[in-house]
């Protein structure tokens, strides 16, 4: 179910929905994109009052702004950060993507990397070096950019690499991408 809401909302209103929030058809409040991180600062003073509700809190991140991870990581559970890889996305965020795995690694973390015809195998290489070296036991979910089609053989190849340096791997598309919502 969806209800449309007029923004902007004070934050009365906005602690009123989310507390008439369902745990029981729910999994989780999900902060999500643009970059929740972008309103760390909000999310400090707002995160507390939800979690005295014990509302499961899920970060959906690109996973560059630690600094500002850490003002809010006591209220978070689940993070979904991105791993993007210069090759494919024209952004080069490795650093970052190291520094905010060690801040992260404590939570129950899963990282997504976003793959195409496009990707340097030496990158996935080194991101899979990182995340290893933070913790090879974090969940790794490859996902094919729907604009393009790799066949089975290309995906096999960056699976492989991957699981080279951690645990597990999944491939699995960008469902978003193709759902409509109406």
């Amino acid at each position: 179910k969806f209800k449309k809401i007029k923004n902007p909302l004070s934050l009365i209103q906005l602690e009123k929905i989310v507390l008439d929030f369902n745990k029981i058809s729910h999994h989780s409040l999900s902060l999500t994109g643009g970059e929740p991180l972008l309103q760390a600062d909000f999310l400090k003073n707002f995160l507390p009052k939800i979690k005295k509700r014990k509302i499961k809190i899920y970060l959906e991140t690109n996973g560059i702004y630690y600094k500002n991870l850490m003002k809010i990581l006591p209220w978070i559970d689940i993070i979904s950060m991105d791993i993007k890889l210069p090759s494919v996305s024209g952004e080069s965020f490795l650093k970052e993507h190291y520094d905010f795995l060690t801040s992260a690694y404590l939570k129950e973390l899963f990282i997504k990397i976003v793959v195409n015809s496009k990707l340097s195998l030496k990158e996935l290489e080194t991101a899979g070096g990182i995340i290893k070296k933070v913790n090879p036991e974090i969940l790794v979910f490859i996902q094919p950019d729907c604009k393009e089609k790799l066949n089975i053989k290309e995906l096999n190849i960056f699976y492989n690499i991957l699981t080279k340096f951690v645990k597990e791997v999944r491939i699995v598309p960008q469902m978003h991408k193709f759902l409509k919502i109406n």
